[in-house]
């Protein structure tokens, strides 16, 4: 499973890599599995110099993973994850703009830590 995570930005320690600098990591509301209504205390609070909204859009076919509490991670979908509940040390990681900078208003994958989805 890691290797895929390795994809999207991360090494083999679970930890996000320079290589996709496009992440933050947030207090987040889902509104519908469109769209999170709520971004809150976003750290960093700015990616690629672009300021981290307090909503985005979450693209279709948008990648989740479940960080076990083992520090392992399963793939889940956005339909598992609850609407309208506040889900604490959510990572998401942003789309990229055709200028090269981050698209803070487009999720292309999140890490949802388990138990809190």
């Amino acid at each position: 499973m890691l290797t895929t995570l390795i994809g999207y930005g991360l090494n083999k320690d679970g930890k996000i890599t320079e290589a996709n600098r496009f992440f933050t990591k947030a207090t987040i509301k889902l509104g519908n599995k469109y769209y999170i209504e709520s971004i809150t205390g976003a750290n960093p609070a700015s990616v690629d110099s672009t300021a981290v909204g307090t909503t985005a859009k979450i693209a279709n076919g948008v990648t989740v993973f479940v960080k076990k509490t083992n520090n392992d991670y399963v793939v889940s979908s956005i339909d598992k994850v609850d609407i309208g509940k506040d889900i604490a040390d959510a990572i998401l990681l942003f789309d990229k703009k055709n200028d090269g900078h981050a698209d803070t208003y487009k999720v292309v994958a999140m890490i949802i830590p388990e138990g809190k989805r």
